[in-house]
This record gives structure tokens, C-alpha cells and sequence, in this order.
């Protein structure tokens, strides 16, 4: 039955002559490629410490006090209901509200009452010609979210129903409307932006167009500053959106949990939504703010979505910047049984992710104060290997990480030797690496954030690579 109303809202969609649009053009952090997205196919996390489902956080995700009361799941029909549809009494007009997730006011005194509700029909079947529009993966409904590192998106399709709520109350008219929004963190400012977007599919009966309007404000609990509303009115077709900045000011660490609400009106009608006069797009967001030195080589301030375990991406095969780099990763992650770092495949599991660890720590030999990349590197390549000319040891997993030889058994991690440009570079890319995604460091290995998950973890990804490990000489049979 929902995959029959989901087919008859798209057909009837279509048969107002939408088409489908692209994602919105060029800007400084565009919309993640889909091969990062966690909706498409390719690493697929460890279900012990995956990423959050693109389909919005789990109850360890968000923090109990940030995260709002939810309704019951209601079953919303996705046709509109037709004009001059009456109902015999308020009792059966109130009944069908709550099945809408819409409270019928008490008193209405043969007031026009409407009540906006999801359809669960894909704006992708609706979608005008215009690259205004976002191409946001997220399934349509305002509980869902789609969402990387610093990127996040959502979307609803919605029907109002208007009624004249007299003695019998009767249907007056019907809008039909898509909401979204695309969020932008940077991970160099604590300052950033959410765009929301509003368009009018149709208005129907005796309802004017031009007198229905919607209402996109920012709730983040005053952590994010305060964005001024943004006041849309009806356009059949025309896609209009505002870009809300927001700001958590200061140098503490900061978990705002910002959400766009929307607000319907009509003049002289009470307008219910599934949050009583407003319904909202989207959970909110689980954006975190920091300006911690230690985390970043930059030492500037920034924002980045803490549900999210980012990957470290490698490429595979000859013309890649690290290419036997590439072969000991992959080694390690197909050939030892911790498979480190591994997010796993749909037919290769995973193993945990990386943890980065603290930039010094105590030796556990003789108590000294020490770099903690050196602790792991002595375990893997000593002095006492020679090296070849021109190249230096490679370990995996990385030496800045809890993962590292110090801290694992001498069977779970490997070692070879690789151009020293290799190593230069992956030095480099991996400092950059840790700047776009704030890892932060973790001081035991064992810290966990708020989501319960390791406080620096990471997943790193061999791209284009084969589904058997490699064969080389390790570091330790150059002796």
C-alpha cells in the first residue's frame, strides 16, 4: 500500500510538469561527491562504531537535552484530499487531523482551520528544470538528515488542507509545498551557513496563492546566535531560498543543535503543524565548535558535524601520490585479523577504526616525556634495520595512532620501506587531513565523545584497490 501512494504522489506530481534539477551550482565547500556519501555504495563502517544513519541521529547521537519530543509515526497519505470534501462533524474532523499529525484547535467558531502535514513523496519526481534546487539524498522527511563531516542537507514534501469548521465542517482548499535546506560547516571559523529553500507546487480551491506564506526560523538554543526569520510567499514553481549565518561565539566548546523551523499562514486561518503551530525540517544538527590548538596545525577555530567518523582516503595503483603507501594499508587491512582502520565492504568486514593519539605521552619504559609517534616507530623500524637509499619505514597502522606497534600485539600491524617523497607527502596530507575533519586528539585511547564513540576515530580507505593484499618484503626481514 505505501509503495502504491508513493507511485500515485509521484505520478501526480509529474503530471504537473516538474522535472529534475541538479544540486545547486559552484561554492566554496560544495556538496560532498557521492563517493563520500553514506548513502551510496562502498566502505560501509564496522556496526560497532559506524557513522550515524543518514536517516538522523540515534538517541546517542544527540544529546538528551538538545534532542525534542517526537510524536507518534503517522501513516500520511500523500494525496491531497479533494476540494468539497465535508465531514459530518468536528468529532470526524478532529480525528482526521490526528491522523495527519494535526490537533484541531477547540474552539474554531466556523474559523478556516488548516493543517499542514509530510507526504513522504520524493521531491526528486518534483523537482523544477532549475539548478537552484538542492539534490539532497536524504529521504524525503522531516526526521531525516543526509550529512558528512561538514556537510548536511534535508527535505519534506508537505500537503495543507484548508477547512471551514462550522457546523459541517468542509475542505475550502489545498497547497502542496517542498522545504529544504543545505548546511555548510567550516572548519576554520566557528562562523557558518544554512540555506533554506521553499517552493509551492499548487494552491487549489478557494485559496489565493499570494496570501499563503511560509516561515523559516533557526531554534538552536541560543548557542548559535540568533539568524533572522525568513518570510517566503506562495509562487507556484519559483524556488526561493535565504541563507541564515550563524556563529557560536567564543572559544569554549560548543554543541549547538541548530533546527529550521517552518510556520505556515493564511489570513484568518489557525494553522497546525506536527509541532502545534509550526512543523520543523529536519532533526537538529550535530554541529560541534571548538578552538582547541592542540587539534589542528592551523590553530584557528572551527565547526564540524561530530556524528559523523570521517575516512582518510588513499589511492590505489600506479600514478597515485602514494602508491606503496597505498599496498601497506591495504596489506594491513586484508592481511592482519584487527583489520585496522577497515570500514569493511558489503562483502570484506571491517575491523575498528583509527584513534589518534595525544602529541606526547610518558614513555612506558622510563617515564620520560616523549613524542608519541616516536614510541611506535621504535617498535616497527629501529635503528638497528638498515634503511635503502632514498627510502624511509612506512607503518601501518600509522604511528600517530593508538593503533600504532607500541600499543598492539606484533602479529597487527606491518612495516616497508617507501620513497621518502611518499612519506613527505602523506605527512602532509595527513596534517590536512586531521585540519578539514577537527580529529581531535585522545589523551588514553579510550576517550569517547558524546556519541560513545572514540574521541579521534577515523576509518581510512584504499581506493581502487583489489580485494587480495599485496605482496612485499617488511621492514623487520631487511635485518
Amino acid at each position: 500500500m505505501k509503495t502504491q501512494r508513493l507511485a500515485a504522489a509521484c505520478a501526480l506530481l509529474l503530471a504537473l510538469g516538474l522535472g529534475v534539477t541538479t544540486a545547486p551550482g559552484a561554492s566554496a565547500d560544495p556538496a560532498p561527491a557521492p563517493s563520500a556519501s553514506p548513502l551510496t555504495t562502498g566502505p560501509a563502517p564496522s556496526p560497532s562504531t559506524a557513522s550515524p544513519s543518514p536517516v538522523g541521529p540515534t538517541s546517542s547521537g544527540t544529546p538528551s537535552a538538545k534532542r525534542p519530543a517526537s510524536k507518534p509515526s503517522v501513516s500520511h497519505d500523500p494525496s491531497p484530499p479533494p476540494r468539497g470534501k465535508t465531514f459530518a462533524n468536528r468529532q470526524e474532523l478532529r480525528q482526521w487531523f490526528e491522523e495527519r499529525g494535526c490537533t484541531l484547535p477547540e474552539d474554531t467558531g466556523g474559523r478556516i482551520v488548516g493543517c499542514f502535514w509530510e507526504t513522504g513523496a520524493e521531491p526528486a519526481a518534483s523537482r523544477a528544470a532549475d539548478a537552484a534546487w538542492p539534490d539532497c539524498p536524504a529521504p524525503s522527511h522531516k526526521d531525516k538528515i543526509y550529512y558528512v563531516r561538514k556537510y548536511s542537507c534535508s527535505h519534506v514534501n508537505q500537503i495543507g488542507t484548508f477547512v471551514k469548521a462550522d457546523s459541517t465542517p468542509e475542505i475550502i482548499g489545498v497547497a502542496n509545498t517542498d522545504s529544504a535546506f543545505e548546511e555548510r560547516l567550516d572548519s576554520a571559523s566557528r562562523e557558518w551557513k544554512r540555506t533554506v529553500y521553499f517552493r509551492t507546487n499548487y494552491v487549489t480551491g478557494e485559496l489565493v496563492e499570494s496570501m499563503l506564506t511560509a516561515t523559516f526560523s533557526i531554534d538552536c538554543g541560543g548557542t548559535c546566535g540568533t539568524p533572522v526569520p525568513k518570510t517566503f510567499i506562495a509562487q507556484k514553481g519559483v524556488v526561493q531560498q535565504h541563507d541564515h549565518f550563524m556563529e557560536s561565539a567564543g572559544s569554549s566548546i560548543t554543541f549547538p543543535q541548530p533546527q529550521t523551523k517552518i510556520k505556515f499562514a493564511y489570513p484568518g486561518a489557525v494553522i497546525e503543524g506536527s509541532e502545534g503551530n509550526s512543523t520543523h525540517l529536519g532533526p537538529p544538527t550535530g554541529v560541534r565548535c571548538d578552538s582547541l590548538t592542540d587539534a589542528v596545525s592551523t590553530g584557528k577555530p572551527g565547526c564540524v558535524y561530530y556524528w559523523y567518523t570521517p575516512t582518510y582516503e588513499v589511492k590505489y595503483g600506479a600514478g597515485a601520490p602514494m602508491p606503496t603507501i597505498a599496498e601497506n594499508i591495504l596489506f594491513a587491512q586484508l592481511a592482519l585479523r584487527s583489520r585496522p582502520g577497515f570500514p569493511g565492504t558489503g562483502s570484506i568486514p571491517g575491523g575498528q577504526p583509527l584513534v589518534r593519539g595525544p602529541a606526547k605521552i610518558a614513555d612506558p619504559k622510563d617515564g620520560v616525556l616523549k613524542d608519541f609517534d616516536e614510541l611506535s616507530r621504535r617498535v616497527s623500524c629501529p635503528g638497528s634495520i638498515p634503511r635503502p637509499t632514498g627510502q624511509t619505514c612506512d607503518e601501518y597502522p600509522f604511528a600517530s595512532t593508538w593503533q600504532g606497534a607500541e600499543w598492539v600485539p606484533g602479529d597487527q600491524w606491518s612495516c616497508r620501506f617507501v620513497p621518502k617523497a611518499e612519506q613527505d607527502y602523506q605527512g602532509a596530507d595527513i596534517r590536512k587531513f586531521h585540519d578539514d575533519n577537527r580529529l581531535w586528539r585522545n589523551p588514553t585511547g579510550k576517550v569517547t565523545d558524546t556519541t560513545g564513540r572514540p574521541q579521534g576515530a577515523y576509518w581510512v580507505w584504499v581506493s581502487n584497490a583489489p580485494t587480495t593484499p599485496p605482496s612485499f618484503t617488511q621492514c623487520q626481514n631487511h635485518m
